[in-house]
C-alpha cells in the first residue's frame, strides 16, 4: 500500500457502512496517518468500500508505465486534491474532492493541467468542495467560486 500517512479519503469521503460523515477524521485514523483497521478490511464486511477505495494517485503509482504514474506533489495529502472515485454508472464522470482547509489548492498549475488533460480526453469532472459541488470545464480556474 502507497498510502503512507496519507489520509485525505478518511477525512472527505462519506463511507455509509460505517456511518462516517464526510468531511469528518475517521476515528480509525492513526496518529500519523493510515488506518488502525487496515488488517481487518479483507474480512470485516463493513469496511469494504474502504478495502476497494483507491483514488487516482493510488491507482497511478500500481501502474507499470513510469510515465502514467502520478509525481508524488499529485499524492492527496500534498495537493490537498483527491482524484476519484469514479462514478459507478458513468466511467467518463471523475469525482474530485478539495480539502476544504485548502479552497484553492485546484488552483494549482499542476492541477489545473491534470484536470484539463481529463476533460479534453473526454472526460467530465464534479469538483466537491464541502457541500458546493461544480462541474470543473478547463475555463473554471480562471474563475472565482
Amino acid at each position: 500500500m502507497f498510502c503512507g500517512a496519507c489520509n485525505v479519503c478518511c477525512k472527505l469521503l462519506q463511507v455509509p457502512d460505517i456511518q462516517k460523515p464526510a468531511r469528518m477524521l475517521c476515528w480509525w485514523t492513526g496518529v500519523h496517518g493510515g488506518c488502525q483497521r487496515q488488517a481487518d478490511k479483507d474480512t470485516d464486511p463493513s469496511l469494504l468500500a474502504c478495502a476497494q477505495f483507491k483514488c487516482l494517485w493510488l491507482e497511478s503509482q500500481y501502474r507499470e508505465e513510469p510515465e502514467f504514474k502520478l509525481p508524488r506533489v499529485m499524492r492527496p495529502d500534498q495537493c490537498h486534491v483527491m482524484f476519484g472515485p469514479q462514478d459507478r454508472e458513468d466511467n467518463t464522470l471523475i469525482y474530485v474532492h478539495i480539502d476544504p482547509e485548502y479552497p484553492d489548492a485546484w488552483r494549482e498549475p499542476e492541477i489545473v493541467d491534470y484536470l484539463d488533460g481529463i476533460v479534453s480526453r473526454g472526460g467530465k469532472i464534479e469538483m466537491i468542495l464541502g457541500e458546493f459541488h461544480f462541474k470543473y470545464e478547463t475555463s473554471n480556474a480562471r474563475h472565482t467560486i
